[in-house]
């Protein structure tokens, strides 16, 4: 039996059970895409636990040196998680780690009375336990938690989840997001939950407010399910394939036997087809740094980079072509007529037009049905 995290839940859930038990025994998969936000995360832990160690928050003259010393480190030191080693660290990775925390410290401070990157876990009676304990279930790693005493005297508890990602909408309902609100309510009992979802990349931060009081039946409703699903999915022998239309985007598409035996036998074509499609997705990124520079060819197919002649406008193309216009006596009407403008232009202009300009153009941009034909996660 294993302990299960709530990205665990999420892989049973998003492609099937046996995702873990591939997981379980190390079968490999593509981790590349993760590096930057790894560093991330290290770097803020270290950041937040040498504020609390100073008992203050840090200059921003304390912060870049951290930061620079942390990059250093990383070049050389491998991390574990959970006691296995991460993938090496490329450079191009930590040092676009270390310019979105340097922006992203420059406008928010790190509290010195919070705990980072700590740790909880559950057996499976849902009592906590030691996060190494071989009898817990259920274990997870919160980035921030700050429990505090508001104005009103109550318990607040700022749970705080980093991403490194451009896009977090959606991201405040997840099972992560549920997880973090029952193991962090269960320890400390606060009368205010604060979930909060912050991109370091961006600088955005998305944030809900729970009383917990009146919410009680919801929480214990999210701790049966939690508790539910780790015994589930500890059962790593008992898990059950799935292989079709899950197939598609699972990062163990391309070593999942019952993945490759489906695209071949299946006979329901349209599982078979997304089978087959989540098998060549797999590969894809593989196959682009093989064909790179030297693409393969067998006949008339040619796998790999082609070089085709396209046209473009030269970056004055804009300027000089109204200019042109204006001089051949056009006025501006007669050049729109010439262009189409798109929803990304217009909702630009929309942004940067006086709010009384905007109320008035708000029949301006519609919505549509439209169909598009593809594998939809």
């Amino acid at each position: 039996m294993i302990p299960i995290h709530p990205s665990n839940i999420k892989m049973a859930e998003q492609y099937c059970q046996y995702t873990l038990k591939l997981l379980h025994d190390n079968t490999p998969y593509d981790r590349r895409v993760f590096q930057t936000g790894v560093a991330a995360h290290y770097i803020l832990e270290v950041l937040g636990k040498k504020a609390n160690q100073e008992q203050r928050e840090l200059s921003q003259e304390e912060t870049t040196e951290t930061i620079e010393t942390i990059c250093k480190e990383l070049v050389s030191k491998t991390r574990y998680y959970d006691g296995v080693p991460e993938p090496p660290m490329p450079l191009q990775d930590i040092h676009e780690a270390k310019l979105i925390t340097e922006k992203w410290t420059r406008w928010n401070t790190l509290p010195h009375d919070a705990n980072y990157e700590e740790e909880f876990a559950f057996d499976k009676d849902m009592n906590p336990c030691t996060y190494n304990d071989p009898n817990a279930i259920f274990r997870t790693i919160i980035d921030m938690v700050h429990v505090y005493k508001d104005e009103n005297q109550q318990t607040v508890a700022h749970v705080r989840d980093y991403k490194s990602s451009w896009y977090i909408t959606g991201q405040l309902d997840n099972i992560q997001r549920k997880a973090q609100a029952v193991v962090v309510w269960m320890k400390y009992r606060p009368d205010v939950l604060i979930m909060d979802v912050t991109s370091i990349r961006t600088g955005q931060s998305l944030t809900k407010q729970i009383q917990a009081l009146p919410n009680e039946p919801m929480l214990y409703e999210w701790a049966d399910f939690i508790k539910l699903a780790a015994l589930k999915l500890t059962q790593i022998n008992k898990l059950i394939p799935q292989p079709g239309l899950n197939c598609y985007q699972c990062p163990f598409a391309r070593s999942c036997r019952f993945a490759v035996e489906f695209a071949n036998k299946s006979n329901h074509v349209v599982k078979k087809y997304s089978a087959a499609k989540a098998l060549a997705k797999s590969l894809e990124s593989e196959v682009k740094a093989i064909t790179k520079d030297n693409p393969v060819t067998q006949g008339n197919t040619t796998v790999g980079y082609v070089a085709k002649e396209t046209k473009a406008l030269h970056k004055d193309a804009n300027e000089d072509i109204l200019n042109a216009a204006l001089q051949a006596g056009w006025d501006i009407y007669e050049i729109f007529s010439y262009i189409n403008m798109t929803r990304t232009q217009a909702e630009k202009i929309l942004k940067d037009l006086p709010q009384e300009q905007r109320d008035k153009l708000e029949h301006v941009l519609t919505t549509k049905i439209t169909t598009r034909f593809g594998i939809h996660k």
